[in-house]
């Protein structure tokens, strides 16, 4: 349900993410700061976006296989490796999920592990998805 935001922008609340959502507004964003909370991961890019996780996540090296977190404070570490890496794909999961490739060839799943809670957000200026 697509509902008009005071910024003009596009508000969508889904569940789970939808493979025909347009996530172009991602590509070429620049990871610039890793923030970690108790219950809550906070990805700020550049230019501005930002990546709120809720749920658990898995990150990826290049050659290396997927590791999934479901503790942010130990989770946010693997991270730290993504800062200042840039985006290069960005799309939908099978399993409603978002999907962020990386210049470097790391990658980062935010998983839709809900159906009471919300599992993540994804914002900027004209764009706010909620999962």
């Amino acid at each position: 349900r697509p509902a008009a935001s005071e910024n003009g922008g596009v508000e969508r609340l889904m569940y789970p993410l939808s493979k025909d959502v347009d996530l172009s507004f991602l590509i070429g964003i620049e990871l610039s700061q890793v923030c970690v909370g108790k219950n809550e991961v906070i990805l700020h890019f550049d230019p501005e976006a930002r990546l709120t996780i809720l749920s658990d996540f898995a990150v990826s090296e290049p050659g290396a296989g997927s590791i999934r977190y479901g503790e942010t404070t130990i989770g946010g570490v693997a991270l730290f490796r993504l800062l200042h890496d840039v985006v290069v794909q960005a799309k939908a999961t099978e399993k409603g999920g978002l999907l962020l490739q990386f210049r470097s060839g790391a990658s980062l799943e935010a998983l839709e592990t809900s159906e009471q809670y919300e599992s993540f957000w994804i914002e900027d200026a004209n764009h706010r998805i909620i999962v």
